[in-house]
């Protein structure tokens, strides 16, 4: 190839690409999504289980599902109890660890990522469904898509109900198209309260394509309000003393139209920053005809998606305004995680305009394909990151282990002002430290400083008794204890607020970038 012109040589290699490309270019999407798998699984066993996933750990390692029950009627954990049975299953039948307090999540979001791509496969063509498939890894919800909660789970039912009410039109599939969508709407609320947000933009796109059919499926209607209310009326009881204990001192705000609009600003900005940044050295080739569309004969709709579809992906994607009203009519808390499955109509709707857009240059020839290749790409770079933030996570428990350890009096309790690390300490440091750890709780006082007791319920009523954990009473252990030192990170907590205006007096004794070890005493007064 060296005797030809250098330009030639350039225009050789990109049409072998090319070529290659349209011959196999499925293949090639499978291994471009492999890193990223292979980092993202890797930070599994890597970062350490934080708060909310230790609450899944010890309430799913219980001995029994009464027992687990039990703890969830403390109103302390506010996830639904069919959620606990799958993970204690997980947890009895493969032991308790990082990886399988995660994996189901993981799998979950597997499921997720596979059921956008077979839902915009018949739409748009598989290049831009695989594109469309990847962008929930792309958005500021990846983090959660394999943590040890019930999110992940979330995005994978929502998909095979996303993938089974599509199918459920389709009479070859119809069948198992209904069965896949009644368990799919059962389990949804059954694993997470807000799962049921899906139940609208299914029954407005049901009705959009009935109009369009002008024909009434009972079954389908029956499927989409039967199947989410059976599963929301097995867990009323937890529900209701969940709202009971936490509506009005949750620790998170409802919310305000602000947040709703940040929250879909932030995911759409996410979803697109990835396909742009790795598609647009690929639009100068395209111009010049390099990248070829093989099947340009092919005739194809500038707009592949049916309007049931668009209404349930723009309403998918607006899920966090629909989240904000529920918050004001339950007096609920606004949480972002929580309206993860908005993911589905940004991935949706992104893809779709992009093959709408890129259109001249076809829908599944040489440069979707290399589109696809491209943002795999960019995903493996973000997998790498998480894997970097799970070493760092890591390596900031490890300073917080050491910094305890570095005190040799093994007399004097230590305090933690913070709940997360406080637990944290308590799961992975090692008994000498683990027995002197102590958390103070006083609902008081945590409603003077912090406007919230909810967090303070739960320490006392399922942290302290069901994890085997060290919380005291604020007022009684200061009766016990004149002496004693105080673990607190930067920002400190409202237990340092109420010794300062106590009048206890500290030291520092230990100091880093992210923590503050003091001595705190008060002398006796006479």
């Amino acid at each position: 190839m060296n005797f030809l012109p250098k330009q030639t040589r350039i225009e050789f290699l990109i049409r072998m690409a090319d070529a290659s490309l349209a011959r196999f270019g499925s293949i090639f999407l499978t291994i471009g999504l492999l890193p990223f798998l292979a980092f993202t699984f890797s930070s599994l066993s890597i970062r350490p289980l934080w708060n909310d996933e230790l609450f899944t750990y010890y309430i799913g390692s219980l001995a029994s599902l009464s027992e687990v029950w039990q703890a969830l009627a403390t109103g302390g954990e506010q996830m639904p109890y069919f959620y606990y049975i799958i993970m204690w299953n997980v947890l009895h039948w493969f032991g308790a660890s990082e990886v399988t307090v995660r994996l189901p999540s993981f799998l979950g979001f597997l499921v997720g990522l596979s059921s956008i791509f077979f839902v915009l496969r018949r739409r748009i063509g598989p290049s831009y469904a695989a594109i469309g498939a990847m962008l929930p890894a792309a958005t500021g919800f990846a983090s959660y898509l394999s943590e040890g909660r019930p999110y992940g789970l979330l995005v994978g039912f929502t998909g095979l109900a996303l993938c089974a009410w599509q199918a459920a039109g389709d009479s070859k599939w119809r069948r198992p198209a209904l069965f896949l969508l009644t368990v799919s709407l059962f389990v949804l609320p059954g694993i997470h309260y807000f799962g049921v947000l899906i139940l609208p933009i299914l029954v407005l796109g049901e009705a959009l394509r009935e109009r369009s059919s002008h024909a009434f499926d009972l079954a389908v209607i029956a499927v989409l309000f039967l199947a989410p209310l059976a599963s929301l009326g097995l867990n009323l009881p937890l529900l209701f003393i969940s709202a009971k204990e936490n509506v009005g001192t949750f620790w998170a705000s409802r919310g305000s139209l602000a947040d709703a609009a940040y929250v879909v600003r932030v995911a759409y900005i996410s979803a697109w920053s990835a396909p742009i940044l790795a598609m647009s050295w690929l639009v100068p080739l395209a111009i010049r005809g390099w990248l070829r569309e093989p099947y340009s004969e092919e005739i194809r709709p500038a707009n592949p998606l049916p309007p049931a579809e668009w209404a349930i992906a723009i309403g998918a994607s607006l899920l966090p305004f629909l989240g904000l009203i529920v918050t004001y009519v339950v007096k609920g808390a606004f949480v972002d995680r929580y309206f993860i499955q908005m993911i589905f109509g940004v991935s949706i709707i992104t893809a779709t305009i992009l093959s709408i857009c890129f259109l001249p240059f076809g829908r599944n020839g040489s440069f979707a394909k290399a589109s696809a290749m491209s943002v795999a790409v960019f995903l493996a770079l973000a997998g790498w990151q998480i894997l970097k933030e799970a070493k760092a996570k890591r390596n900031e428990l490890a300073a917080a282990v050491d910094i305890l350890q570095s005190d040799t009096d093994a007399s004097i309790p230590i305090v933690s002002c913070e709940t997360h690390k406080f637990l944290e300490l308590s799961h992975y440091a090692q008994a000498p430290i683990k027995d002197r750890l102590v958390y103070l709780s006083n609902r008081e006082y945590a409603s003077r400083w912090l406007g919230v007791t909810s967090v303070e319920k739960g320490m006392y009523r399922l942290v302290g008794p069901w994890f085997r954990t060290n919380v005291a009473d604020y007022d009684q252990f200061l009766r016990d204890h004149r002496k004693f030192l105080l673990f607190c990170d930067a920002s400190g907590a409202w237990v340092h607020e109420q010794l300062a205006s106590e009048g206890w007096s500290f030291e520092l004794r230990k100091k880093a970038t992210l923590f503050n070890l003091f001595e705190v005493r008060k002398e006796s007064s006479n």
